[in-house]
């Protein structure tokens, strides 16, 4: 069977199909708006070189810090299926803005669904019957819920409501309006201040009944990614629940102040060799030999309340890839009268074929495993986020 799969990596989307080189889609509003926000800083540049700094000749401080800090702004959450064949949805994070995107493959061309402020939502996916799309859309007080709309993008509406997170949407196989997704309850203080997330579990939304109901649990585990095919069965990734930590040991309070001072110091001296290096273009210390450059690790990411590594590997028994998580990261199919089986270890992220074939992300590639259990490498990739099959659909050549 040939399958074709988008994924989003390190803020990137990409299209891939069966074993062929994965295909990066970009959006033309994102380049727009990026044209747009690099001229307006061109044209108010020259406020960061008036006042105090500029009767130096200099720029200020503090925004050449700014710049070289900041972080890529524009990234692309999710993605799903299109309306049509041939069509890849997608999510834009623009910081203060999100926007839901259509591409047409073959000819890479992009309709805007819609764009909103403050509206930080992700793990898009769209009902393959009904053509509706779902999402997760995070809350001013750290919770998050599961948001649906038209196929358009119209009529944005929440579905899930409770100090809890609600995350990884998916519609079930069956053609009805039902979804399954992740949710987590927010663990708070007296005072009301979050200290961390119980255990995931997967309950489901009934659009038609407005009814919530708890699908399955597991007690000291996480249930995440969801998915339920034709059958009934449920597909979701366990993991390990790791309980938040609320006070720390009387030897780290001794080790954090016992290191105050020196800690201090530290900042306060890198702190002025900022600036002798800014004005003078010579260090304060001289001592310790040429410079030497430290490179700079990869970004740390968050996978359901958990930070991932990505200079960790964990060996895979039997296989020459790695994955970013441990083996006990496993993929576990749950028959409807009750029976598990664990298709796949140290998974990251998976989506269900209509045939009921699996395409999975170790963090270092991406593997298809077929209803018939053969499992074969379709390509390398690190830090896949999520992945999203996209049955029927040929990606375009560049």
């Amino acid at each position: 069977m040939s399958v074709t799969y988008a994924f989003v990596s390190q803020g990137r989307l990409f299209v891939a199909q069966d074993h062929l080189p994965p295909q990066e889609l970009t959006s033309q509003f994102a380049g727009q708006y990026e044209d747009r926000q690099a001229r307006q800083q061109q044209a108010h540049g020259w406020k960061d070189r008036s006042g105090l700094w500029g009767e130096f000749g200099v720029g200020s401080p503090f925004g050449a810090m700014g710049e070289q800090a900041a972080p890529r702004r524009i990234r692309f959450s999710s993605a799903a299926l299109g309306t049509a064949p041939g069509e890849v949805s997608y999510l834009v994070d623009f910081g203060h803005m999100t926007g839901l995107f259509q591409q047409t493959l073959a000819d890479h061309s992009e309709r805007r669904l819609f764009h909103r402020n403050e509206f930080p939502a992700r793990e898009l996916t769209r009902d393959r019957h009904s053509g509706m799309l779902a999402m997760s859309v995070a809350q001013a007080d750290g919770s998050s819920r599961i948001a649906v709309c038209e196929p358009d993008g119209r009529l944005v509406r929440e579905v899930t409501d409770g100090d809890t997170v609600d995350e990884a949407p998916n519609w079930t196989g069956q053609g009805r309006r039902r979804i399954v997704y992740q949710a987590a309850p927010i663990l708070r203080n007296a005072a009301g201040y979050p200290l961390g997330l119980g255990p995931y579990a997967i309950e489901e939304v009934d659009l038609d009944a407005k009814k919530l109901s708890l699908l399955h649990e597991e007690e000291d585990y996480d249930c995440l990614q969801p998915r339920e095919d034709a059958a009934g069965a449920l597909y979701y990734i366990r993991r390990p629940y790791r309980a938040p930590q609320t006070r720390p040991s009387l030897l780290q309070v001794a080790k954090d102040v016992g290191l105050f001072p020196y800690r201090l110091l530290r900042a306060g001296f890198a702190y002025l060799d900022f600036f002798s290096m800014r004005y003078t273009g010579e260090p304060l210390r001289t001592a310790g030999g040429p410079e030497r450059k430290i490179p700079v690790p990869e970004d740390f990411f968050r996978i359901s309340g958990q930070w991932i590594d990505p200079r960790k590997q964990y060996a895979q028994k039997g296989e020459v890839a790695s994955s970013l998580v441990p083996r006990d990261w496993q993929l576990v199919q749950r028959a409807s009268g009750g029976a598990e089986e664990v298709l796949a270890r140290g998974v990251l992220s998976f989506d269900l074929t209509p045939a009921g074939d699996i395409v999975y992300s170790t963090g270092t590639a991406i593997r298809l495993r077929t209803a018939a259990g053969l499992d074969t490498e379709l390509a390398r990739q690190r830090l896949v986020e999520r992945i999203t099959v996209l049955a029927g659909v040929d990606p375009a050549a560049d």
